[in-house]
C-alpha cells in the first residue's frame, strides 16, 4: 500500500534511510528492506510509520524556508543533500520544527488550539483542514486523484441535472463546518449536501449527505480513522474511502451501521442516498484516469 509513492518521494527529496528511520521511528534495517524491495509486503503499521516520518521530512522541505539549512548542509561531504552525515534531529533543529501528528504535519509549529477564525485567516489556496483545533496539511494532490474525484462530480451532477431535487454536488476546496463549532472545518475531495440551508457564503454548514475521499499517502491515516469518526459522529449518511492503489472502494451507510462494504473498480456502486437509483460504473472510471 503505497510503496510505490513513498519510494518515489524518497528519490524526490533525497531522504537517506537513516532519516526516514529517525523520524519514523521505525528500525533501520526494516527501512532498507522496504526501499531495497527485500520487504515487499510490510505490515499495514509500519507503512503507517514510514507515511508519518516522510510526511514530516516532506513538511519540513514544503513549508519551511529552507535556503539556509542547505546552505548549512552544503558544508558536508554530500553538498546539498540531506547526507547520512546529518541527522534528522539535526535537521529539523535547524528548521525549527519539532513535532508531527498522525495521517500529516501541523500548518506550523504548536498550532493547536486553533479555531475557525485562523482557518478563515490562512492564506488563499492554502490546502489545510482544521480538525479538533489541530492544524493538518493537505497535500498536494496527484494526477490521479484529480481525474477520480472529477469524474466523480461530474457523474453526481449528471444525475442531480437529470432527476432534479435539491441535492448539490461539490468538489475539494469545498469548506465543511462539520460540527457547527468553531473547532473543525474539513475540505473533502467531493461532497453531497441536500439540504439547502446548510450551503452558506463560505461553507457548508453540518454534516454532508455524502462525503467521498480519495486516499494519498501522506493523507490516508486521517481519511481511514480520523475524519472516519467524524463523519459518522457528525452525522454524514454516506461515506465512500477511494482507494487508487489497491484500487478498491469502501462504502459506508451509516444509517445501516459501522460496517463497510468493498467494491473494485470493476464493479457498479449504487448510492445509496439516491436509494440506489444512480449508479457509478468504476470500471469505466478507471479506463478513463
Amino acid at each position: 500500500m503505497f510503496i510505490e509513492e513513498l519510494k518515489e518521494k524518497k528519490e524526490k527529496y533525497n531522504f537517506t534511510c537513516k532519516m526516514i528511520s529517525e523520524a519514523s521511528g521505525v528500525p533501520m534495517s526494516t527501512v532498507l528492506k522496504v526501499f531495497s524491495g527485500v520487504n515487499e509486503n510490510p505490515r499495514n503499521s509500519t507503512l503507517q510509520k514510514l507515511s508519518k516520518g516522510m510526511t514530516l521530512l516532506e513538511r519540513q522541505m514544503r513549508y519551511v524556508s529552507y535556503y539556509d539549512a542547505l546552505t548549512e548542509m552544503s558544508k558536508s561531504k554530500e553538498g546539498k543533500k540531506m547526507s547520512e552525515d546529518i541527522s534528522i534531529e539535526e535537521f529539523k533543529k535547524r528548521l525549527s520544527l519539532d513535532e508531527v501528528h498522525d495521517g500529516a504535519a501541523a500548518y506550523q509549529v504548536n498550532a493547536r488550539n486553533k479555531t475557525i477564525d485562523d482557518f478563515m485567516a490562512l492564506p488563499e489556496g492554502t490546502m489545510i483542514e482544521l480538525i479538533d483545533g489541530q492544524f493538518y496539511d493537505m497535500a498536494a494532490p496527484s494526477i490521479k486523484h484529480q481525474d477520480i474525484a472529477g469524474e466523480l462530480y461530474y457523474l453526481f451532477m449528471n444525475y442531480v441535472k437529470k432527476n432534479g431535487g435539491n441535492c448539490r454536488p461539490m468538489i475539494a476546496p469545498t469548506a465543511v463546518r462539520l460540527d457547527r463549532d468553531n473547532k473543525t472545518m474539513v475540505l473533502p475531495d467531493v461532497l453531497v449536501c441536500c439540504n439547502r440551508d446548510q450551503i452558506k457564503k463560505n461553507w457548508i454548514d453540518g454534516a454532508p449527505d455524502l462525503i467521498v475521499e480519495v486516499l494519498s499517502p501522506s493523507n490516508w491515516y486521517n481519511d481511514v480513522k480520523r475524519k472516519l469518526d467524524k463523519y459518522k459522529n457528525a452525522g454524514v449518511r454516506e461515506y465512500w474511502i477511494i482507494n487508487p492503489e489497491q484500487r478498491v472502494v469502501w462504502v459506508y451507510f451509516f444509517e445501516e451501521g459501522d460496517t463497510y462494504k468493498e467494491y473494485t473498480f470493476e464493479d457498479k456502486i449504487p448510492v445509496r442516498i439516491w436509494n440506489d437509483k444512480c449508479v457509478i460504473d468504476f470500471k469505466e472510471i478507471s479506463e478513463y484516469i
